[in-house]
């Protein structure tokens, strides 16, 4: 080493020693004449600094080299200070603190850097700052640069999801991102990430509903419903006066407002008893049945008291949702027992009907119990069986109440796992499964049903409001036999269900 860099790194030894960032700004412009070698001591030597004086030295190093039009030396020196391992063994600590450094230094070159950071670290506190500068110089493009990455490992990507919230703001945006992955597990797991969050990732959502597909609106609104906090209401209420036109995304939100129980609801829920989608209705009746008010009751009195065919779909929609509080208050009304009567009679599903037969005699109607269930008494015949499996238990009675009307027997399961212990017991002629469930998608219950079952002996039928729904890759063979989109009509679903059961049943008989 000559006498001049000996001089050189004896000073920069000195400011390092003393903390003197002045004098060490000072010896940079020497920086890009002396020896490759000696740049990288001096790397080295701010890298192990960190903040002082190591931070404003290199800050004032880049800057001085951007005026200079050397963006190769900029770019020499992230390599350096991101690579990891150049100045020895990994010290995650230094690493995580330059990786953060990258924004107070204004570096958007980093960001290459860091996003193979993101994609590869396998330590907590690397990964958190990684992710958070990478947010932090992307801007905008951040959350789907962080989605592509998450869904190109899916192992990784978990890893890099759960660390998101870690990182403030951008980061639940990020996760917010992740609601339009195609990748099941990805989906599932920022609703889950939301859920767990509470009111810290509201803002995310409320953003997120303003830039999102129909598939992302409907799974923000589920996380919205599931944080439950009370910000998450004005944002579900702004969306409802929007009157979107896809009833899923009224589904969505009125089956949140069953979780988010608040006096705001109380117009809104009286018009979804209303709508023209059954399944909306029923939504809407248990919302009403947890956000009960005399308001409310004085509304939905004055629609059942007109007996006539709206009337009848809300007071159906109220006893197939099995809304006992709000039914309690309508006893009274006139024409109540004619429309409760004619609806547990011709329409609802055998459990619903043993249910408010209790629920009558318990608030002493016996007469209209005995009725109803005298009537049951005729109608009683032996079904074939169709298991259905959703974690939303209005879209299981809405299939019970629907199913059981075409002349079929239902089991319904809210957890995929208790479904996958019972169905071999059951031997159902076919199985209805939701894509989208906490616990397990629907393809991956599908696929370990087949392990028990081929498409002859067992038919599965997906439905979902999942508009670009496919399996993961794999053999390429999908475990379910088809799919079917929500909304559906009655015919829809009938028309699908008896033929995917007279294929079973040519092989059966």
């Amino acid at each position: 080493m000559d006498n001049p860099e000996r001089q050189y790194i004896e000073e920069l030894n000195h400011c390092i020693d003393f903390n003197d960032a002045v004098k060490g700004c000072a010896l940079m412009p020497f920086f890009t004449t002396i020896p490759e070698s000696i740049r990288h001591l001096t790397l080295k030597k701010l890298f192990l600094s960190c903040e002082a004086p190591g931070l404003p030295i290199i800050k004032f190093l880049t800057n001085d080299l951007k005026k200079k039009g050397k963006l190769g030396e900029v770019d020499w020196i992230i390599g350096q200070f991101l690579a990891g391992n150049t100045f020895g063994p990994m010290d995650e600590n230094r690493l995580s603190f330059w990786a953060d450094a990258m924004v107070e230094l204004d570096l958007p070159q980093a960001l290459p850097r860091l996003l193979d950071l993101v994609a590869i670290s396998r330590s907590g506190i690397v990964l958190i700052a990684a992710c958070r500068a990478s947010l932090g110089l992307a801007g905008t493009d951040g959350p789907s640069l962080i989605k592509c990455l998450c869904e190109e490992n899916a192992p990784q990507g978990m890893r890099i999801a759960e660390t998101l919230p870690l990182t403030g703001k951008a980061g639940f945006s990020a996760v917010a991102a992740l609601l339009g992955s195609t990748h099941h597990e990805l989906r599932t797991l920022a609703i889950d990430i939301f859920a767990a969050a509470g009111s810290a990732g509201v803002c995310a959502l409320t953003h997120h509903l303003t830039m999102a597909d129909t598939n992302g609106i409907i799974h923000a609104v589920n996380a919205l419903g599931r944080c439950g906090a009370p910000e998450a209401v004005p944002p579900l209420l702004g969306l409802l006066t929007s009157l979107p036109d896809d009833p899923n995304i009224r589904f969505a939100v009125y089956e949140a407002a069953g979780r988010l129980p608040s006096p705001k609801w109380a117009l809104y829920l009286a018009r979804g008893l209303a709508d023209d989608s059954e399944a909306v209705r029923m939504a809407a009746a248990r919302a009403v049945d947890r956000n009960i008010t005399t308001h409310l009751i004085r509304g939905i009195s004055n629609i059942v008291s007109f007996g006539d065919e709206t009337a009848a779909r809300v007071i159906g929609a109220l006893i197939d949702s099995q809304s006992d509080n709000t039914l309690g208050f309508l006893f009274t009304i006139e024409g109540f027992e004619a429309l409760t009567e004619r609806h547990l009679t011709q329409y609802a599903h055998p459990e619903v009907r043993d249910h408010c037969v209790g629920f009558l005699k318990k608030k002493r109607f016996i007469a209209l119990a005995a009725r109803v269930k005298k009537a049951a008494s005729r109608m009683q015949t032996s079904r074939p069986l169709i298991v259905c499996v959703d974690d939303s238990k209005m879209m299981l009675m809405l299939y019970m109440k629907k199913l059981n009307a075409s002349g079929f027997e239902v089991i319904a399961f809210d957890n995929p796992e208790t479904a996958l212990r019972e169905i071999p017991g059951l031997s159902p002629r076919l199985v209805i499964t939701d894509l989208n469930m906490p616990e397990m998608d629907g393809f991956t219950m599908a696929s370990q049903l087949r392990r028990h079952a081929d498409r002859r002996r067992l038919p599965i039928l997906m439905v979902t409001t999942q508009s670009d729904a496919t399996p993961p890759a794999g053999d390429g063979a999908s475990p379910v036999d088809a799919i079917l989109m929500k909304p559906f009509s009655d015919e829809g679903l009938e028309e699908m269900v008896s033929r995917l059961i007279h294929v079973k049943e040519a092989v059966d008989f």
